[in-house]
């Protein structure tokens, strides 16, 4: 199913010095923790991509390496307010469309109430559960 209407926020980020582009004259705290945020996730994603070369026998910056340049790092805040009573469904509304990500990895922190679903290696749809505090993980292009 194509998506007609995606009922969601979303801020897109991958400028994260002073000239980056933040709402700061409405939520002063948003800059300070998505730049956090930032700085914790690139940490993470490059102990992973430090592993992963290991395991390819290779040495441990060969992928790291490919991602060095300004805009390897991107985020993208979603926020899917209640659907109000009164709107009636209608096919192809949806929070998030059917997509592919567009990067090597997607670091994905998430509530408790979750709706992700994945698509296996046999073309089914997978439910993944959500798991407040914790993060999925997931590269493309690896089996």
């Amino acid at each position: 199913m194509i998506a007609s209407l995606e009922l969601r926020e979303s801020y897109d980020m991958n400028d994260f010095t002073a000239a980056g582009c933040f709402p700061d004259e409405h939520v002063a705290a948003f800059r300070p923790c998505l730049k956090s945020l930032a700085e914790s996730a690139r940490r993470l994603t490059f102990r992973i991509l430090k592993c992963l070369s290991v395991v390819l026998k290779q040495d441990e910056d060969f992928l790291g390496d490919m991602h060095k340049l300004e805009d390897a790092m991107k985020i993208r805040t979603l926020y899917y307010p209640p659907i109000p009573a009164n709107l009636e469904y209608k096919e192809g509304l949806v929070r998030l469309g059917q997509h592919s990500d567009y990067d090597t990895c997607t670091l994905l922190f998430q509530d408790d109430l979750g709706g992700l679903e994945v698509k296996d290696a046999r073309g089914e749809w997978v439910f993944r559960q959500a798991c407040k505090g914790n993060c999925l993980d997931q590269y493309w292009g690896f089996p």
